[in-house]
């Protein structure tokens, strides 16, 4: 039900209908004597006849009609028991405050919707079912749910189920599915997936599971909680199977925190040795402390690089290794890409394993790297610190203290190339002690040569000749600076606005990570655009670019203070069908056409 106040809706009570919420327009769901107005059916079946005197005739529209980019506003809707909580043709649409509960699946966006965004704040979608979201819309792009919950699905939170799906999602949590927290069906070709600030916490399955992405994007998420060891906080795999030539083939996880998972958190494979586009994998600037499992595990493909830098792991324990490498070697396929892998400035702390770092390529697979920067201190690891088995990675500038176990390095690669570890702290300034540190060819005739001197004097670096980063930064290592959030440089002596996207173009920086916006746009990070001079849309539209008006349904004009076709009064409301004449637009009647 609807009631109509001023310009605020109030929705209460829809219980067992087929689809409890058809949103396309200004839809009004009606009781009558207690009973759901649409009963048992869907709008392709209702008799116009059977409408209730409070259901205008026009409030009903054939999908090519809701073409219009108002969105449709639902509050304080209390949806249960229906087949579908809300079936939505036609975005965009605004849900608050709204609570979908015991459905089969709370929203559902059908493959023949158009628009590309919908909000869905303050909301619950709970104990549906089915999925609590199911997206077989290949044109819906965004989706806003702050503030809101999806939870206690007996499928997947999420289901990604259309072609070529492309999903946007802002905030909001996916919490204790029964199967995966979202989830793109193995039937569908392609995916790209961008996720910023949404919490996953205790899904039975994995958090993420995406199978032949071209693009994913995890921004300040948080993973918490699985509870089988063998499923994975994320999971993508195949990445890159499908592409196309504007494929940008990255995967970024950055700023996000993994904390008490059971399994495996991230797990990444790739298939982009048929082709001849890079793919690269980013882990940077994430959390992962008190997991039970390996943290990160990537097989990639010919043709795959990948970054991990600037992470912090601390007290994970388990019997796995916590960063495991694997190159994968095809026979057939581009055989002359190579892979390159980068784990630069990252922490591991008190941490459990057999390993920290494994390092284990196939045999013919070109995969070479670095381990630079990096800090490892108070950690357990059976089979070493950091494990390799291929000779075409190098080690420089970390710190190794861990006196508890038997090894820093463990190199069990049979070959001539010489492993380069040199400019590392072994925990002390004697060649001897960093020496028995070291597991080469000197403990194993089927190892190979480690060259590890010189080595660091001291696990403490000094900065002098970068003027001590100037108090804007880290010394990582002998006069190298990592600079704070807003400065970069040499000496950190410079601001940077990085953080705020680089103002995006629409202002200078002028302070770390302050925007001094230019011409009509605003807000912190100046992607706010104006209106002043169309009046501000006179409150009837949105401000998509400066002084660009998108009016909201039935208004126009450069300032939306006029009124569409077939729409009248100073509130633009609909006119009623003039079959044989035209709306009057100053009252509303029909004016009859002369024979």
């Amino acid at each position: 039900n609807r009631e109509i106040n001023s310009n605020w809706d109030r929705w209460y009570c829809i219980h067992r209908c087929r689809t409890a919420t058809y949103v396309c327009k200004s839809i009004e769901y009606r009781a009558l004597d207690g009973r759901c107005q649409l009963s048992d059916k869907s709008k392709e079946d209702i008799n116009p006849s059977m409408w209730s005197n409070f259901t205008e005739e026009w409030d009903f529209y054939e999908r090519a009609d809701c073409i219009d980019p108002e969105a449709s506003v639902v509050r304080h809707a209390n949806i249960t028991g229906s087949k579908y909580g809300m079936l939505i043709y036609d975005v965009p649409i605004k849900v608050y405050d709204a609570r979908i509960e015991y459905v089969e699946n709370g929203l559902i966006f059908h493959k023949n919707s158009f628009g590309t965004n919908m909000t869905f704040r303050d909301s619950q979608i709970s104990q549906s079912t089915g999925s609590g979201i199911v997206m077989t819309s290949s044109a819906l792009r965004y989706i806003d749910m702050t503030g809101s919950v999806v939870d206690r699905a007996r499928y997947h939170g999420i289901l990604l189920d259309g072609d070529n799906p492309i999903l946007n999602l802002i905030n909001g949590t996916v919490s204790q599915s029964e199967k995966h927290g979202i989830y793109k069906s193995s039937s569908v070709s392609a995916a790209s997936v961008s996720l910023d600030g949404v919490t996953f916490d205790s899904n039975r399955q994995n958090d993420l599971n995406i199978k032949y992405p071209k693009y994913i994007s995890v921004l300040n998420c948080a993973f918490m909680k699985s509870i089988q060891s063998n499923y994975h906080a994320i999971y993508i795999s195949k990445m890159g199977q499908y592409y196309d030539k504007t494929s940008r083939l990255t995967m970024d996880i950055k700023n996000s925190v993994f904390e008490e998972n059971v399994g495996p958190v991230v797990k990444v494979t790739t298939n982009t040795h048929n082709h001849h586009l890079k793919a690269l994998i980013n882990i940077q600037n994430n959390v992962f402390r008190n997991n039970s499992n390996s943290l990160v595990e990537i097989a990639p493909s010919t043709g795959t690089d990948v970054l991990i830098q600037d992470n912090l792991m601390e007290y994970n324990v388990g019997t796995a290794h916590l960063i495991d490498i694997h190159a994968i070697y095809y026979q057939y396929g581009k055989q002359w890409l190579n892979n390159d892998v980068h784990i630069i400035r990252n922490k591991l702390l008190s941490n459990e394993g057999l390993t920290m770092v494994h390092l284990n390529p196939d045999d013919n697979a070109k995969s070479s790297g670095m381990l630079t920067d990096n800090v490892f201190s108070g950690n357990s690891a059976s089979q070493g610190i950091i494990r390799t088995t291929s000779g075409n990675y190098s080690f420089h500038y970390n710190i190794l203290e861990n006196p508890s176990i038997a090894f820093e390095l463990y190199v069990e690669y049979n070959g001539d190339d010489v492993v380069d570890a040199t400019y590392n702290w072994w925990g002390s300034t004697t060649e001897a002690y960093a020496k028995d540190r070291i597991f080469d060819k000197e403990d194993a005739i089927n190892s190979a040569v480690v060259v590890y001197i010189p080595i660091l004097q001291g696990k403490v670096f000094t900065c002098f000749a970068v003027n001590n980063c100037s108090g804007h930064g880290e010394c990582i290592r002998p006069d190298r600076c990592r600079c704070d959030d807003g400065w970069k440089g040499t000496e950190c002596n410079q601001v940077s606005c990085q953080q705020v996207s680089n103002c995006y173009g629409n202002g200078n920086c002028v302070g770390p990570n302050v925007c001094e916006c230019i011409g009509s746009w605003t807000g912190k990070t100046c992607a706010d655009a104006t209106c002043y001079s169309v009046n501000n849309c006179s409150s009837r539209g949105y401000c998509l670019q400066p002084d660009t008006c998108s009016c909201f349904s039935s208004y126009a004009g450069t300032d939306c203070s006029q009124c569409e076709d077939l729409y009248w009064g100073q509130d633009c409301e609909p006119c009623p069908p003039c079959i044989n004449g035209y709306c009057n637009k100053l009252t509303g009647e029909c004016t009859c056409s002369t024979i």
